[in-house]
């Protein structure tokens, strides 16, 4: 099972010991040289197929983009395909990034494997052996999440390097990763803290992602603020998409249902929307499960990161037909 080397382990007791005022402990700088290392041996060389790999969601902010000081455990990952392709073929491309994974030294049980949408998306957990023990906000392995699909907007090509590599007296310039535009980032991430407001607003159970409210939502909150704070223009730009975004998520599974209570999409997001107030419950999980992963110098305060996503889900949702 993959471990981290006798080098990296002095090298992330160094900075636990001299990081100032900024500090991580020792179970997330090795997690993130986990992750930093899976990146570069899914992007290092192309897919078959003529398959392109997209990185996306909130670990692409952090690791690529660099846009806020968050550490971020997961990686989610968009699969482009030509439209003919076969469920053959997409099944010999998840194969492909499955064997590389493994060939690194990290393991996978595919019985756990979570499958969505004829097997169009696939979230598995890869494992490694960890030198640290894990604090309460970290997962205790690899959470990868593939998804065969579009994209609506062109991305864009960032470079990637460790927390560890990026502090070194002379930093290697990091690897190129191909990765989704933020403003489709934005747009999917207000329509899942939102969808799932109202799933727990008519009291359904968790949905088939499986996805913990208080571990994984609250990032949704704190990703949104990211993106707006470093490009306001993302606004304007998810504001477009988010018609096609909510459409697509309405037809997936059974999300549907979480709008069953009104009487269109509009009206049920403007509903979860003004539910979403700052009370002692949704900060307790913004300091639980993200300030113990948080690397920046001044964070920005709880009642800014909400105003943000308040005032980005307001201009989307004002998109909506009525």
């Amino acid at each position: 099972m993959r471990t981290i080397s006798a080098t990296q382990k002095s090298q992330i007791d160094d900075w636990t010991l001299e990081s100032g005022p900024v500090s991580l402990t020792g179970d997330v700088l090795e997690k993130d040289l986990h992750v930093t290392d899976a990146l570069r041996t899914l992007f290092e060389q192309p897919l078959s197929h003529n398959a392109e790999l997209i990185f996306c969601g909130g670990t692409s902010l952090t690791k690529a983009y660099q846009w806020m000081g968050r550490m971020s455990e997961d990686m989610d990952f968009k699969i482009l395909l030509p439209p003919e392709a076969s469920r053959s073929i997409r099944r010999a491309v998840r194969d492909e990034i499955v064997e590389r994974l493994q060939h690194l030294g990290f393991t996978t049980d595919e019985a756990r494997w979570k499958r969505f949408n004829a097997s169009r998306q696939v979230g598995m957990e890869w494992r490694y052996q960890t030198l640290y023990l894990p604090g309460q906000a970290l997962r205790p392995h690899m959470q990868i999440d593939l998804r065969f699909t579009s994209l609506r907007l062109a991305p864009t090509t960032q470079h990637v390097r460790s927390l560890i590599g990026a502090s070194l007296p002379n930093p290697a310039p990091g690897f190129p990763v191909l990765c989704q535009n933020p403003a489709e980032t934005l747009a999917e991430k207000l329509i899942a803290y939102l969808r799932r407001t109202l799933r727990r607003q008519r009291g359904g159970a968790p949905d088939q992602e499986g996805e913990p409210d208080n571990r994984s939502l609250i990032r949704h909150l704190h990703d949104t603020h990211a993106i707006v704070s470093h490009a306001p223009q993302a606004i304007d730009e998810a504001t477009a998409i988010f018609p096609d975004v909510v459409a697509e998520e309405i037809s997936t599974g059974n999300r549907a249902e979480d709008f069953a209570l009104h009487a269109n999409p509009r009206a049920a997001l403007q509903a979860a929307l003004k539910s979403i107030v700052i009370d002692e419950g949704l900060r307790d999980q913004y300091d639980i499960n993200i300030r113990p992963l948080l690397f920046e110098a001044a964070p920005a305060n709880f009642p800014d990161i909400l105003a943000a996503f308040r005032q980005a889900a307001g201009r989307c949702i004002q998109a909506l037909p009525e």
